[in-house]
Formats: C-alpha cells, structure tokens, sequence
C-alpha cells in the first residue's frame, strides 16, 4: 500500500498541474522515514509534520468527535466505536518513535492545541514551507472550545486560465462570480446560538 501511494503521488507530482502533495499516512518510525527521504531527496521538497498531544482531556474530547463523524463507525455505538479506536491507537504507540532526526525537514506541534504546547522547526526555509509553518501556528491556537475552519481559493484569475503562476491579474467571469457568491456560501454555514450568528474570523 505504501509503495503504490507513493507512485501516485510522485506521478501526479511530476504531472504539469501539481504543485503540492500530502502523503497522509502514519510514517510512525525512523525506518519509514528515513526511506521517504531517500526517495523524495534530490527529487521533491519536502517536509514531515507531528502532531503530538498528551493532555487525556482533549484527546477523548478528538476521539468521540472522530466516533461521530468517521465512516469507519458508521452505525457503530459510540463506546464499541472507543474501544476499538483505543486498540488501534496501542498498535501505533507500541512501535512510535518520534522524529528526532535533525537532517530531516521537519515541524512538530506539541501539545499545541492544549494552549501550553510549543512549535519544534527543523530545517525549514523558503516561501511556502514557511507559509505553511504560519498557518500551523494559527489553526493550533488553543480556543477552548470546538471550531469548524472553512479553506476557500481565491476565485479563478485571468493567469489562471492561461497556466500563469504569479502576478496579479484580474479575476476571470468564473472568478468573479465566484467570489460573489462565497461570502453568501459561508455565511448560510455559519450556526446561530439563540437567534444570533455565531462570531468568525475571516
């Protein structure tokens, strides 16, 4: 299953509209990684990231949020659905090791969500990565309470109907009426608590 995920990502990386990858998987050991990075060095930058939490509170509280939406449970009661998630859970703990690998890129966010944790950047340098490494601290801050984050582009733009990458063209039609629409799209998504909108950041 590894070697067949990573085909597809290096094919869809090499293809002419990628840019960007996330190889969504466990890569719980040292041994896994260090065979990533010989694969992926000298061929893509990349960069891991670990999240580590060990505050039991918020962990239970991510669990049963994860029982109640995961297809994997589907019309599974939700203490069979715990028990069963924990097991699996004491699989990965039993071979763990955390990245402690200096020559790897690398972001760890421990204990972030807690409001108690720290940011551990390794090796990280250049626009996006950097990018990346603001956007991690924002969407860890610790606000006490459940939040939904909505992800949006920007509506299409002139250059991108042209494969242009940059810049700072007009929007297209389709950019344009799109970007007229969102705030309407986000705004019926936003819950109300007795009778008033809830606040959001934008």
């Amino acid at each position: 299953a590894l070697h067949a995920a990573l085909e597809d990502m290096e094919t869809w990386l090499n293809g002419d509209s990628a840019q960007v990858a996330i190889f969504d998987a466990t890569n719980s050991t040292s041994e896994r990684r260090n065979f990533l990075k010989g694969r992926l060095h000298g061929r893509f930058e990349y960069m891991f990231l670990e999240s580590v939490c060990e505050d039991q509170v918020v962990l239970e509280k991510n669990y049963r949020l994860k029982m109640k939406y995961s297809p994997d449970y589907k019309g599974v009661e939700m203490e069979k659905a715990l028990e069963d998630f924990r097991e699996r859970i004491s699989k990965y703990e039993a071979v763990y090791e955390t990245i402690s690998d200096r020559s790897l890129h690398y972001v760890k966010l421990i204990n972030m969500v807690t409001g108690r944790g720290y940011m551990d950047v390794n090796r990280i340098s250049g626009y996006l990565p950097g990018k990346m490494v603001f956007f991690l601290m924002q969407i860890c801050k610790a606000l006490g309470r459940a939040r939904r984050i909505w992800l949006t582009r920007h509506g299409e733009s002139l250059y991108n109907t042209q494969g242009k990458i940059g810049g700072n063209s007009l929007l297209s039609i389709r950019g344009s009426a799109y970007a007229q629409l969102l705030p309407q799209v986000l705004e019926s998504r936003i819950p109300s608590v007795g009778g008033k909108k809830v606040p959001v950041a934008v």
